[in-house]
């Protein structure tokens, strides 16, 4: 057997092909076995009653004519052309009175002239056949005839006359026609169960085809999929078992895709992270590093130098200290660990103190700051310390990107059980296409901007933590050349000054 034909009968085609056929040819022979016992019994009945009914009609002839009587004998040669059978009269002591071979038995010279010679004018029969109907039953009999030397179908019918037995009527029909009959028969059934099993054959090919079809794309799409590859799509057409597979690889796929591009993103982030982080500690222990050895090796002539070295380390050792301190934070949110100490904060304030410590910062820079805080509002459910943090952090980003002369506004809405805080600025605006990504760590608006004025770029991902931690959502508004407005909302505190 070739390697080929292994493997056709391996796979799923011809699994399916073996299948149907065994299943096919296991049916067929059944049926055929019932049918055709079935067919011949119901023949065997059907000839066995026919002959009956013939010796019936003869035997109610003989029962009004004396066998003598030479219409009965032509009666009887009559019946014997077209009952294809041989008919014989016998008296009551079992004394042949009339033989006809005219039907197939005469024609039939094959038998030997033995049992034509016995069944003559005069000879005595001794059957069971015989003794049966001279007690004057009707006798049907099946099998080996020894007087005709071959198989016959006997039917005999008692002549009563004046209710006596006046004789029998013996017909004996031959098996070899009813044989061929239902031989024919069987081999009609023979030749439709070949029909059966080439129908089966290229059904069971054509339905195991449209099977694997889609499963062997499936196959081809796992392996893309095992490469890396997720844009393969198996068509999903049918609402069957198979559909059902190809959608959930279809949405597995997807997700993989998803999953794959998640990771490469986190990957790419952190990455960029590290680079990020490189490059913002760099700067201040270069600074650091600098200054200090210029301390060491005494290059200040004067004191006002000296005093001015030590202002830039203690200036660096502090950026140093909230870089560091950012990282933290922002490595909590991320991580979900965020402790809050929640309790009621009344945002006014909490406001009026953010204000009182950036005035000084927005009056040098020639900065109006304001606060439009209605009287009233209900208590927030939150932590004090971190939502200053969160309103330090936006108005220092909206003083740090507006100019002289500009507004920053710090303003509070009560909404309907929830709390609405906007700080806005007249400044220079965000571009459209960068505010998607101003949430992200170390990513910065304008990065031409020097050290001194720029940030670390982790302000805006570390509020947006709080205030999701907190429970309330953040957004942003900006248009370039006009200003940028931070929105949050916050829950605000339950009845009893607990949380909401």
């Amino acid at each position: 057997m070739k390697a080929g034909d292994v493997m056709f009968f391996r796979s799923i085609v011809g699994k399916l092909w073996i299948s149907f056929i065994v299943f096919a040819v296991i049916i067929l022979l059944f049926l055929g076995l019932v049918f055709s016992e079935l067919f011949a019994g119901f023949y065997y009945e059907l000839k066995s009653e026919k002959l009956v009914d013939d010796g019936t009609r003869l035997a109610e002839i003989l029962a009004e004519y004396p066998i003598s009587n030479p219409m009965v004998g032509r009666q009887v040669e009559f019946m014997a052309s077209f009952v294809d059978a041989n008919i014989t009269i016998i008296d009551p002591e079992g004394m042949v009175r009339m033989c006809s071979g005219s039907g197939y038995m005469g024609r039939s010279a094959h038998r030997g002239m033995t049992g034509m010679m016995m069944m003559q004018h005069g000879v005595r029969l001794n059957t069971d056949e015989v003794n049966e109907v001279l007690k004057g039953n009707v006798v049907v009999k099946r099998g080996y005839h020894q007087d005709f030397e071959t198989t016959l179908l006997t039917a005999a019918v008692p002549i009563i006359r004046d209710g006596e037995i006046a004789g029998a009527v013996l017909l004996y029909a031959p098996m070899e026609p009813i044989s061929e009959t239902i031989k024919t028969v069987r081999l009609l059934i023979l030749y439709a169960g070949g029909g059966a099993i080439v129908v089966a054959t290229v059904l069971s090919l054509v339905l195991s085809r449209k099977i694997t079809r889609p499963l062997l794309k499936m196959n081809r799409i796992a392996l893309d999929m095992a490469r890396g590859d997720f844009t393969g799509q198996v068509p999903e057409d049918s609402r069957d078992e198979i559909g059902a597979l190809a959608r959930s690889l279809n949405y597995l796929s997807q997700e993989l895709k998803k999953k794959t591009a998640a990771e490469k993103r986190i990957e790419q982030r952190r990455r960029q992270f590290v680079a990020n982080v490189s490059h913002e500690l760099r700067t201040p222990l270069s600074y650091l590093q600098g200054y200090t050895e210029a301390l060491k090796d005494d290059l200040p002539k004067t004191e006002e130098e000296r005093s001015n070295y030590l202002s830039i380390i203690h200036d660096e050792t502090l950026r140093l200290r909230r870089l560091v301190d950012d990282l933290l934070d922002l490595h909590r949110i991320e991580e979900g660990k965020l402790v809050l100490e929640r309790g009621p904060v009344a945002m006014d304030e909490l406001i009026k103190v953010v204000v009182s410590k950036l005035e000084p910062r927005a009056r040098e820079n020639g900065i109006k700051l304001e606060a439009i805080v209605p009287e009233g509002l209900p208590l927030v459910a939150g932590d004090a310390d971190r939502l200053e943090q969160v309103l330090i952090n936006l108005v220092s980003n909206a003083l740090q990107y507006t100019g002289s002369g500009d507004v920053v506004r710090i303003e509070v809405k009560d909404r309907a059980g929830r709390l609405q805080v906007k700080v806005s600025d007249t400044g220079e605006g965000i571009p459209e296409d960068e505010l998607p990504y101003i949430w992200e760590r170390f990513y910065k608006v304008d990065k031409a901007r020097t050290r001194k004025g720029g940030g670390t770029g982790l302000g805006l991902a570390i509020v947006k933590g709080i205030i999701a931690a907190h429970g309330g959502e953040i957004s942003v508004e900006s248009m370039l050349g006009k200003g940028t407005t931070f929105t949050f909302i916050l829950p605000v505190a339950g009845p009893m000054g607990a949380g909401g």
